[in-house]
């Protein structure tokens, strides 16, 4: 008996502490690409828009070398501990030469960006989720991380 209460106990723990808390968006902190995706705020099913669509989001990641993108105005960054959490970046037209000049042989290199974050619907049939990217419109607002 005593052995199912303490398991009883342990999966109400993991229950509470899986569940993803809101991010605030309003300090200055820098947030892991891992932290935004997954937190409550910014999970919704397609059709429905985020709590974090249309915030300036500080995030700290890893540029995907591979993700690099200037004809596309766009770039990947991956969380710094696991490149199973990635993000695009999508780059303002008007200040893409300038920025990707900054970044284009900056692959694997950490960098802290600044940006309003976006969403748009997955491309899943089934449980369909909405996929949260960044929108930068300022080349200082991606700053390699010596």
């Amino acid at each position: 008996m005593k052995f199912l209460s303490l398991l009883l106990v342990l999966l109400v723990s993991i229950l509470f502490t899986a569940c993803d808390e809101p991010l605030d968006f309003n300090n200055s902190q820098f947030y892991d690409v891992q932290d935004i995706l997954e937190s409550s705020n910014c999970t919704a099913d397609c059709e429905e828009e985020a709590d974090c669509e249309n915030q300036r989001v500080k995030m700290i990641a890893t540029i995907d070398a591979s993700g690099i993108s200037a004809t596309e105005f766009q770039f990947v960054v991956q969380d710094r501990s696991t490149s199973t959490f990635e993000m695009e970046v999508k780059v303002d037209t008007v200040i893409a030469a300038e920025l990707f000049a900054n970044i284009l042989d900056k692959g694997g290199e950490v960098a802290r960006l600044q940006g309003r974050l976006g969403g748009e619907d997955g491309s899943s049939s089934s449980n369909c989720q909405r996929v949260i990217f960044m929108t930068i419109d300022d080349p200082a607002d991606v700053e390699i991380v010596e």
